[in-house]
């Protein structure tokens, strides 16, 4: 889902939807590819495991529809909990007006 993410962002930015063409590096080009590389490892593994251990479609889709669920569950939950803590930097000691 990441690698489509930040596909989209690319095509967005190329057709000038969001941001411009001339904000494409190659650095943004090869992180692009560097996902997608990642994600399709990562498609090709799950289906290995999956024939390998016969696992039901109804697991699949589980695995499938959760995974992102429980990824977007850490990635709002962390935030919030930093700032119900108020995070704050630690005092500097060769400056204690800060």
């Amino acid at each position: 889902m990441y690698a489509v993410g930040s596909v989209v962002q690319a095509v967005g930015m190329a057709t000038g939807i969001a941001g411009t063409a001339g904000q494409i590096d190659m650095a943004g080009v090869g992180y692009v590819l560097f996902f997608l590389l990642l994600a399709a490892g990562d498609g090709v593994l799950a289906i290995s495991c999956s024939r390998r251990f016969g696992l039901r479609k109804g697991v699949v889709v589980l695995g499938v529809l959760g995974a992102p669920v429980m990824l977007g569950v850490i990635l709002l939950a962390v935030p919030m909990l930093l700032a119900a803590l108020e995070y704050r930097e630690p005092a500097d000691v060769d400056n204690p007006a800060r």
